[in-house]
């Protein structure tokens, strides 16, 4: 995956190192040998598997890092830990991380530099943490005793769509609210570091040389070789697939023996040969569907994720995988035909 996601410009030894920042960056350090595992085999937690998630992306040392609820499903500890994690990574590492969190506990809100509350599209909010409570208060909405300010802002700019009364009545206060920040010094101050962004522009043309090399695509060889060896691990770990995609076909033959027994050479006979040659060339594609049925399914899906982020073609994948089945058909029918002759 790593040299995948890495530019063709970096070395072996260059992409090993950013996998192993990686892995400190994450604190993956304790399962770094680990497999991760899926419905069937047990592997890492489902916060460890958070974490790998995102690393993946990390190797590619995006600037702009885009993550969707990544705290939905975990546990309050493993989501603090996620996003202490992703703190660290922000700060240390020199790059935005936005993401979306619904229902955050106090605590991980407070490790977060700026927050944005959104309303039907609109903002109702985007400051630091610390001042959110000050601004809805300097409005009018000041936050109760004992309540977690995040939530109870979250609510009052939401629209109840139970019915018409209240969602006309809530949508007006949702406007109202997002009307105010739009007024608001918080607004002017963003409005400011847009526009100060926007004019930013290369003046070292070492900067300008390294971006190129950060968009640069590992060449189709590189992919071609990390498609197909790890086609092979996955199947060599699961040695019961193994064994069967070689064998399932060769074991058909023994029952084509004890239906059609051994054939002679009368004019009886040749009715048998016909069904013997009918069984023989309906079996293999068969067997063969039977066994991508049981494989393919886990690979496309795989595919479906990496596709998205631009690894690899379709084209790609097929010519892999047409790779990775040929010589394991190959043994399989010369089997069959060995033990058919016999």
């Amino acid at each position: 995956m790593a040299l995948m996601k890495s530019p063709g410009a970096l070395t072996s030894s260059e992409i090993e190192k950013k996998v192993q920042s990686v892995i400190e960056d994450m604190g993956l350090r304790h399962v770094a040998d680990s497999r991760i595992g899926g419905t069937i085999v047990r592997g890492v937690s489902g916060g460890e598997k958070r974490r790998i998630t995102i690393g993946v992306q990390l190797l590619r040392d995006p600037e702009i890092l885009l993550l969707d609820e990544p705290t939905s499903g975990l546990d309050s500890f493993t989501a603090r830990q996620l996003v202490s994690t992703l703190a660290s990574v922000a700060h240390n590492g020199d790059r935005l991380v936005l993401m979306s969190v619904h229902q955050p506990r106090s605590d991980i809100v407070n490790m977060l530099d700026r927050i944005g509350i959104l309303t039907s599209g609109q903002l109702a909010y985007l400051g630091p943490p610390s001042e959110m409570v000050p601004y809805f208060t300097s409005i009018g909405h000041p936050c109760p005793v004992n309540e977690n300010p995040c939530d109870f802002y979250m609510n009052i700019t939401s629209v109840d769509r139970r019915n018409a009364d209240r969602e006309r009545l809530t949508l007006r206060k949702a406007q109202n609210l997002c009307n105010a920040f739009s007024k608001s010094r918080l607004q002017e101050g963003m409005i400011g570091t847009i526009t100060s962004g926007l004019n930013y522009h290369y003046d070292d043309e070492e900067d300008l040389r390294h971006s190129q090399q950060q968009l640069q695509s590992p060449s189709w060889f590189r992919i071609f070789n990390c498609l197909l060896e790890r086609m092979n691990v996955h199947l060599w770990r699961d040695r019961a697939n193994l064994v069967g995609r070689l064998t399932q076909l060769p074991i058909f033959v023994p029952f084509l023996i004890l239906y059609i027994g051994r054939l002679g050479y009368s004019m009886g006979s040749i009715q048998d040969r016909m069904g013997l040659i009918y069984q023989s060339t309906q079996a293999p594609p068969y067997i063969g569907l039977t066994n991508a049925l049981a494989i393919f399914p886990a690979l496309r899906e795989l595919y479906y994720r990496e596709s998205q982020d631009g690894l690899y073609s379709t084209a790609m994948f097929l010519a892999v995988y047409l790779v990775h089945i040929l010589p394991f058909n190959i043994l399989s029918s010369t089997f069959f035909a060995a033990f058919l002759y016999w």
